[in-house]
This record gives structure tokens, C-alpha cells and sequence, in this order.
């Protein structure tokens, strides 16, 4: 692993301290540890730091892990006030969120439709064994492309309306479910709006994965319970898989959450010996795993990320590094060295920052220089291509539909402006 102070050198205190408190929620540190980093903080500095913690722990989206951790130690009440309100929160909304999406999922059984929770509070319940324990927002469904059909009524009857900018199957030609991987629907309640996306593939045909592992495989389920309510859910291992090949093309390892998804569904899948009879062969899930991440590993540098995750929180061992070290360390560097709230940069160049790092992010997962060109060629294509929004934004005569292609980068830096 790497030390606690070799972070705060490179990162500051603030960051060492949000890695410490993963640490302590892996077993891989101890809250005495913990407890006597926070009171070795200057008492001038206490405030700055923990706020600083806060401020990283909502950009990464790790709020529940760091949140218990940093409660068992001696923070100043008003801070444990502040951490305990926003843990309240999530904990609601992610409640909200199960109870609405077991309702669908019975409903949509009840006309003999399958759909399988996926990611989000799922994977929450799955792997961390509680809904309150992953930030989320969206309801997350894997389904058989070839339901969507049948399921848009279904949705339309309880008041839910195709989300904005997205293209209505029914009118759609024939590619449709080639050139797409989901549908997302929106509601709004009189307490909650619901975001739900339902998926048939994993990545977007622009990532350009290969079709044998972009498809969900809904087929491989086990029941579990979410809200209340026992459900089919995704095989513990074909969830790590999907959930990973997400991260690592559609995320490109940007951030904190992904790395601490990945390492807690390993850690559920290598639960100890005493829990093997609870989890139907322990040994048999984990040579299921360990075939996922061969599956992965012929396209794609699954290794590094493993390696980032041991360097980091000091789960797993990778014992053959090879050629790893290069994108681990970017893995690790590119996390850790946040820059939120630090300056400012006119919105052109930022957004132009933004996708030129998110294509090196991706590109550098890919194995083979062919597919990496694919996948270039493809997202910047992807940048450029007009799509519904723009057709909708300013409706043009079909022989002047060119336009669309000066019109989307139009659009794209005045919606980048109104953020």
C-alpha cells in the first residue's frame, strides 16, 4: 500500500485522511489509527481539513464510507451534526429509490416482463449488504432489448415520460437497438423526481466493445432482497463484470467511487471460509470471478486497476505487475489529484480539457492500437454527430439537416455556458 504520508505529500492531508477512513471500512487499517490521525490535525487546521474531507467526499461520491469511518473518531460534534444530516439524506432518497424500484419490477414481472436491478442501490444491497451505503440517483434495470416495447406503456400508465433528448423507440429505424444502449424515463412525484434507465447493453456502441461483452447477461440471477421485497438480481460476478467494464470504458477510473465499487465487490465475493456454506460454493464464485476478469483481460488492462486498488486500500495482490505500473499510477495520480474549487478556466478551454482527458482516460484501458484507433475515431464522431436535441432545439427541412453539424458544437458551448 502506499503510505498515509507519501498521500499527504503528494495530495495533502485532507485526501490521506479520506483514504485512511476506506482503509478502516476495508479492515486494511484500524479506527485507533484513524482516530489518532484526526488528533494529530493542528486544532487551527481541524476545521479546514474535515471541510476539505467533505468538499472530497461529495466530489467522489463516497460519502457513506468515509462518513461511518470519520463518525467513530473524535470529531468535533458539530461536524459529526453535518456528517450525520447528509447521511440521513442519502439514506432516504436510496430508500425511495429500492421502494420504487421493486414496485416496477413487480409490476413489470406481472405482465411477464424481466427486468433485473443493476448497479445503484442494487448494487449497494448486493455487495455492501446496504441500500444507504452507495450514493445514488437513477434507477438502474437490465432488460432484454427485445421487451422495450412492451415495457414503454407499462411506464407511460404510471405517469413516467421518455427523458429529454432521447428517441422514442416507436418511431426509431431498425438500428435502433444497435446504435443504442438504453432508454431512460423521468417522473416527477410530489417529493422525488425518478430517473430510470433501462439498459441492453453496457457501454454505448461508440465505446466500440466487443458484442460478447457488452450484453448483460439477465439470464445469470440469484434472488435477494432490496427494500422489503426478494427479487432476482444479477449474479454476484456477472455484476462485477458489468459494473467494471462500465467503469473502466464509460468512466474511464475517474474517480474514488469506482475504485471503491470495484475493491468491495471483490471483497464480498472473497468472503471468508465461515460464510462459503451462505454464499453456494465461495469457491466456485470466486474461479467464476476470476474467469470474468480473463474475459475482460483479452481487450482490455483490467490488471492495473487491481493494482491501483492494492496500492491504495491494500485488497488484492498482484503478484506478476509487468507493465502495469504506468496506468496504475495514472489510475491512482489522476484520483487523487483533485482540483475542485481551485481555479477557474474560460468554459471553451474547459470543455475542450474535459473531453480530450476523458478520451485519454478511456483509450488508455484499451489493449491493442487497432481497437484504440477504433475507439478514437468513434467518440470524437460521437462529439460532432447531431441527435434528437439538436433536431429538437431548432427544427430544420431535411435537405438542410447538414447544419446540425455546425449547430450541435453551438449548442454543446452554450449549455456548457448555462452550467
Amino acid at each position: 500500500m502506499l503510505a498515509l504520508d507519501q498521500i499527504a505529500n503528494l495530495y495533502g492531508k485532507p485526501m490521506a485522511l479520506l483514504i485512511q477512513c476506506c482503509r478502516v471500512h476495508f479492515n486494511t487499517n484500524t479506527i485507533e489509527s484513524l482516530n489518532t490521525s484526526v488528533l494529530a490535525i493542528e486544532e487551527a487546521k481541524v476545521g479546514e481539513t474535515l471541510k476539505r474531507v467533505q468538499l472530497l467526499s461529495r466530489l467522489h461520491r463516497i460519502r457513506p464510507v468515509v462518513y461511518r469511518m470519520l463518525l467513530s473518531t473524535t470529531i468535533p460534534e458539530e461536524f459529526k451534526i453535518s456528517l450525520k444530516n447528509e447521511l440521513h439524506s442519502i439514506t432516504l432518497q436510496n430508500f425511495e429509490i429500492a421502494k420504487e424500484t421493486e414496485r416496477i419490477v413487480k409490476k413489470l414481472a406481472a405482465v411477464g416482463i424481466t427486468a433485473i436491478p443493476y448497479k445503484g442501490v442494487a448494487f449497494s444491497k448486493q455487495f455492501y449488504g446496504d441500500i444507504s451505503m452507495r450514493e445514488s440517483t437513477d434507477i438502474d434495470l437490465a432488460i432484454d432489448a427485445s421487451d422495450l416495447l412492451a415495457i414503454k406503456p407499462q411506464f407511460e400508465e404510471d405517469g413516467y415520460a421518455i427523458a429529454a433528448g432521447m428517441e422514442n423507440p416507436v418511431k426509431a429505424s431498425a438500428t435502433y437497438y444497435t446504435e443504442n444502449k438504453d432508454l431512460c424515463f423521468d417522473k416527477m412525484t410530489s417529493n422525488h423526481q425518478f430517473h430510470v434507465e433501462l439498459h441492453w447493453m453496457i457501454t454505448h456502441p461508440r465505446y466500440q466493445a466487443p458484442a460478447n461483452l457488452n450484453k448483460i447477461n439477465i439470464a445469470e440471477t440469484v434472488e435477494s432482497e432490496l427494500a422489503g421485497t426478494s427479487l432476482r438480481f444479477l449474479e454476484p460476478t456477472e455484476h462485477f463484470r458489468a459494473t467494471l467494464l462500465h467503469h473502466l470504458l464509460h468512466d474511464g477510473m475517474e474517480y474514488l467511487k469506482l475504485l471503491v465499487d470495484i475493491t468491495q465487490a471483490q471483497v464480498a465475493i472473497w468472503r471468508s471460509p465461515q460464510e462459503a456454506e451462505k454464499l453456494n460454493n465461495q469457491d466456485v464464485k470466486i474461479t467464476l470471478l476470476n474467469e470474468k476478469i480473463a474475459g475482460l483481460e483479452q481487450h482490455y488492462h483490467v490488471a492495473p486497476i487491481l493494482q491501483a486498488i492494492e496500492e491504495l486500500f491494500g485488497i488484492g495482490q498482484i503478484k506478476d505487475k509487468g507493465n502495469n505500473g504506468a496506468i496504475s499510477t495514472s489510475i491512482i495520480d489522476y484520483c487523487l489529484r483533485s482540483t475542485i474549487g481551485r481555479y477557474r478556466r474560460h468554459s471553451v478551454f474547459s470543455l475542450l480539457g474535459h473531453y480530450l482527458r476523458t478520451l485519454h482516460n478511456r483509450v488508455r484501458f484499451i489493449k491493442y492500437k487497432k481497437e484504440q484507433h477504433r475507439f478514437q475515431i468513434s467518440y470524437m464522431h460521437s462529439l460532432i454527430k447531431p441527435g434528437l436535441g439538436e433536431r429538437e432545439w431548432i427544427p430544420l427541412p431535411s435537405y438542410l439537416h447538414g447544419l446540425y453539424y455546425l449547430i450541435r458544437p453551438i449548442r454543446i458551448l452554450l449549455r456548457r455556458k448555462e452550467n
